[in-house]
């Protein structure tokens, strides 16, 4: 993101970057050149005080080895007479002022005692130097015939040092300015000759070229970087030239394919709307045609089961032989009419309820239902169905059962449609009736048997309507295929689901789903086993 207070100007801000730069730059030499300044100043200064110190011990060395004070204070006030240094002390090898001298014009501040510094030149035996505010005080102990005798010391005013520095630091910062002021006129003029010129007649022929102008750009006889960007940019605008040709070419053909596309779409609009149109038609026809094959099957249904049922009901008065006793060959031809007659019925019964289902017309009573009771139930009326072939019938259910909110006809009716398929397709073994609870708060319920079994390439076809899926060789075993198809339907009315499980040569496990409404506990055993001989359940 750019800074506002950048300028928006290149140039400018190249021009703004050179001036920071050289400012910084000779600022840092301005300092630099202000620091030496100062420390040769007062390196001058030292070396001047130190000087007249030693002129001035040289001078009272003497004095000391006489303890005449009067000649002391006569040396220090010669010392001072010219204003530097401003003030004079001599002091006993015991640090005790002897005699004094300070300058005519020293001020107050000036005429004030050494504190320590003496004592410290006596103990270290060199000259001690100290700067203090405005002034610089340099002591040195005075040894006389090879024997410390006392020391001197002196004060030096720094006025003229600081004059001197205040002239010199002015001095250098109007030179660093004119060093700024020209250096960034001589940059600035390099730069917009050498740089911002070329740039912007680059810059102007792009705005060109932008504009539809084909132009060269400027600048491609030069040598530098310049140059070469000048020569780079002129190759680009040669390939944009041929890319131009190139497109126009292309928008031409596409705009002869589009026209052409057009036409075809409307064309194939038009045969889209004729085939909506008669599809839609054919729509129509087939549910109606659906609806007349539903309705015609109810009403057949309906006109063949009151003959039938009357054929049934003569056929069983017939065998309590109020008539007479019936031959053995009587009672064979009764038992056949009598087995057809509800093999044809069950048939038309199945056919009645597939064309409600299909027509939406079937209504489910639903109730809060205990499914061991229906299992239970269902089970004893399955036995019939083994009894010939010597199956154990178990029903397997948990110690606890929810209620299930349910059309119990109609769950009885799925059941034995799962049992009568198990036993027809089972010769031994048996079949085993499984109810357990699932994760997702519904009931499973399983019919597993030992039977043929189901090749996995036909198990989606067993809910099909009139399908019956066995070696696909030969139909040994009797059936409309329609008994699977409508359980599964009534399972999905309920709101569950129907499956299969199946192995060829093993058996197959039927299963379907119902929802919950509340857990209560089961009201019966959780094992009912039917064994191979015909013996009652076990409770």
């Amino acid at each position: 993101m750019r800074q506002r207070w950048l300028p928006s100007n290149l140039y400018l801000r190249i021009v703004l970057a050179m001036i920071l730069s050289i400012t910084i730059v000779l600022a840092v030499l301005t300092a630099w050149i202000v620091s030496n300044s100062q420390v040769r100043l007062k390196d001058e200064m030292l070396m001047q005080g130190q000087t007249q110190l030693k002129i001035l011990t040289h001078a009272a060395s003497v004095y000391f080895a006489q303890q005449d004070a009067h000649q002391l204070i006569l040396t220090g006030m010669a010392a001072t007479e010219s204003g530097q240094p401003q003030f004079v002390a001599f002091y006993s090898v015991t640090g005790n002022l002897l005699a004094a001298a300070a300058a005519p014009n020293a001020p107050d501040t000036a005429r004030v005692a050494f504190g320590d510094l003496p004592l410290q030149a006596h103990m270290s035996g060199d000259t001690q130097t100290r700067w203090m505010n405005d002034y610089l005080e340099i002591a040195q102990p005075i040894i006389y015939q090879g024997q410390p005798s006392g020391m001197v010391a002196l004060r030096l005013g720094t006025e003229e040092l600081q004059e001197t520095f205040k002239r010199e630091l002015l001095q250098n910062i109007v030179t660093a300015l004119v060093l700024v002021v020209v250096l960034n006129l001589v940059v600035g003029l390099l730069l917009w000759q050498f740089m911002i010129v070329p740039l912007r007649r680059l810059s102007v022929a792009s705005d060109q070229i932008g504009a539809g102008v084909w132009v060269d750009p400027p600048g491609q006889e030069r040598s530098d970087e310049f140059g070469t960007l000048a020569r780079s940019f002129g190759h680009m605008v040669q390939a944009l030239r041929a890319r131009e040709i190139q497109l126009q070419e292309q928008i031409v053909t596409i705009q002869s394919l589009n026209t052409e596309l057009d036409a075809r779409v409307i064309a194939r609009t038009i045969d889209l709307q004729q085939s909506n149109q008669e599809l839609i038609a054919a729509r129509q026809v087939a549910e109606e045609a659906n609806r007349l094959k539903s309705q015609f099957l109810a009403n057949m249904s309906h006109e063949l089961r009151t003959p039938l049922n009357a054929i049934l009901n003569f056929t069983k008065f017939l065998s309590k032989e109020r008539y007479g006793t019936l031959t053995t060959r009587q009672l064979d031809l009764q038992q056949r009419v009598l087995s057809n007659a509800e093999h044809l019925l069950g048939l038309i019964n199945d056919i009645l309820d597939l064309a409600k289902i299909e027509s939406g017309h079937i209504d489910l009573l639903r109730e809060d239902v205990d499914l061991v009771r229906v299992l239970q139930g269902v089970m004893a009326t399955a036995v019939g169905l083994t009894k010939d072939k010597g199956l154990t019938l178990t029903l397997e259910t948990p110690d606890e059962l929810p209620l299930i909110h349910v059309d119990k006809i109609r769950i009885r009716q799925v059941l034995l449609n799962l049992l009568s398929n198990a036993a027809k397709f089972t010769e031994q073994g048996g079949i085993i009736v499984r109810a357990l609870l699932t994760d997702d708060q519904m009931i499973r319920i399983e019919v597993a048997d030992t039977g043929i079994g189901i090749d996995p390439h036909h198990q989606a076809m067993v809910f099909e309507e009139f399908r019956q899926v066995q070696n696909d060789l030969q139909r040994e075993y009797q059936g409309t295929g329609l008994g699977l198809p409508i359980s599964h339907r009534l399972v999905e009315l309920h709101g569950g689901h129907m499956g299969v499980e199946s192995t060829p040569g093993q058996g197959s496990i039927f299963y379907f789903t119902l929802p919950i409404v509340e857990t209560i506990p089961a009201s019966q055993p959780s094992i009912w086993v039917r064994t191979m001989n015909g013996s009652e359940p076990n409770e």
